[in-house]
């Protein structure tokens, strides 16, 4: 897998991917076990959920601390109250980056977005990198790596064009447009 020399690889480029909340029962830690499947992601994909002894396929650990060797990101697929306590489990367990796809911060009031400050000074206190809260995620293409909640794209193809937008909605119509642009990160 090739590796990108920016400060963000932990986060956009890992070698090993905790899926924390992912079910063979569908939803959105399937998606993005299947999502990483489809895109060739070369590295460990570790599902975590203390109810299933694997996920497709793979050993489902019972949480982030069981997990043997090294994580270098993982995906929150769990409720607002749950973000902070993992960040800090990760960040404590070594893990570089997190992506979450909660909602409920910032956009319902001031509970949750104070809630949203709490996180944001824990990750800039300890340099741990995070996507989210309320984000639907992203899609590297280039490296086959993404932590994306929605299935990606039959149309995607891999290019040069990367996209960042505010929407997840925006994403997906680019990703579906069918007009033979080829992406290499939204």
């Amino acid at each position: 897998m090739k590796r990108s020399p920016w400060k963000l690889s932990p986060l956009f480029s890992p070698h090993s991917i905790a899926v924390i909340g992912a079910s063979p029962k569908g939803g959105a830690g399937s998606i993005v076990i299947r999502n990483l499947q489809r895109l060739g992601f070369a590295g460990t994909i570790h599902p975590v959920n203390p109810k299933y002894a694997d996920v497709l396929g793979y050993p489902c650990h019972p949480s982030l601390e069981t997990i043997p060797g090294p994580v270098d990101c993982a995906a929150v697929l769990l409720g607002d109250k749950a973000i902070l306590p993992i960040l800090k489990t990760a960040h404590a367990r070594g893990v570089k980056g997190v992506w979450a796809f909660a909602s409920g911060f910032a956009e319902t009031g001031e509970q949750g977005a104070a809630m949203q400050r709490e996180i944001r000074d824990f990750c800039r206190e300890t340099g741990l990198l995070f996507c989210g809260p309320n984000c639907v995620g992203y899609a590297n293409i280039t490296d086959g790596v993404g932590m994306y909640s929605a299935p990606l794209p039959r149309a995607f193809r891999k290019g040069s064009i990367g996209v960042i937008a505010q929407s997840g909605a925006v994403l997906l119509a680019l990703g579906n447009s069918s007009r033979e642009a080829g992406f290499s990160r939204l």
